[in-house]
């Protein structure tokens, strides 16, 4: 036993010597390069202070809805749109739709026709999700409808106008390509 702590002793003793010298031979190297003072100041990129951001202040460019009128919305930026609304790319335009028109021949509810949805064959970049308000009650959507927006790469969500202003809204804030389409709340 009295060997083996004399072994450990002496290695111990060893790895003390072994990094007194490494660390001699380390500070000296650095010593004998004569690297300039101002070559090791721009070596490194300066310190810019960081501004920090909010996450929850929504990006000054997106265009939410701010409320829903009887008769139209009320957009973040305060321009009012009478009738039905719908914005993509962060543009909002009045949706002209003829959803009196296009009755479901099966339950006799008025529809939207593949053809209100057209816009999106030429817009681009196309969103990822279309939210859909349909008035004062949800209305579903057809599953030619449905069908057509899927064939295009965009996810539908129907639900009621003041239903979808408000996953729209989040949607935006989350950074989201999201679109919106809603009929006010006279339907």
């Amino acid at each position: 036993m009295q060997a083996l702590n004399n072994k450990i002793f002496r290695s111990s003793n060893s790895m003390k010597s072994l990094l007194a010298a490494t660390s001699k031979l380390y500070s000296t190297n650095i010593k004998q390069q004569n690297i300039p003072e101002e070559t090791i100041n721009t070596a490194l990129p300066p310190k810019k202070p960081s501004k920090l951001q909010n996450m929850f202040i929504a990006d000054p460019d997106s265009l939410y809805v701010k409320q829903d009128l009887a008769d139209g919305f009320e957009l973040g930026n305060g321009n009012i749109i009478n009738g039905d609304l719908i914005i993509i790319n962060n543009v909002a335009f009045e949706w002209k739709t003829n959803i009196q028109t296009c009755v479901d021949t099966k339950s006799g509810v008025p529809s939207f026709a593949n053809d209100m949805f057209k816009l999106f064959d030429v817009v681009s970049p196309k969103p990822e999700i279309l939210v859909l308000g349909t008035g004062k009650k949800c209305q579903p959507l057809t599953k030619d409808s449905r069908k057509y927006l899927l064939e295009l790469g965009i996810k539908v969500d129907c639900s009621s106008s003041r239903n979808a202003l408000g996953l729209y809204n989040i949607l935006l804030d989350e950074g989201r390509k999201v679109a919106l389409a809603a009929l006010s709340n006279t339907r």
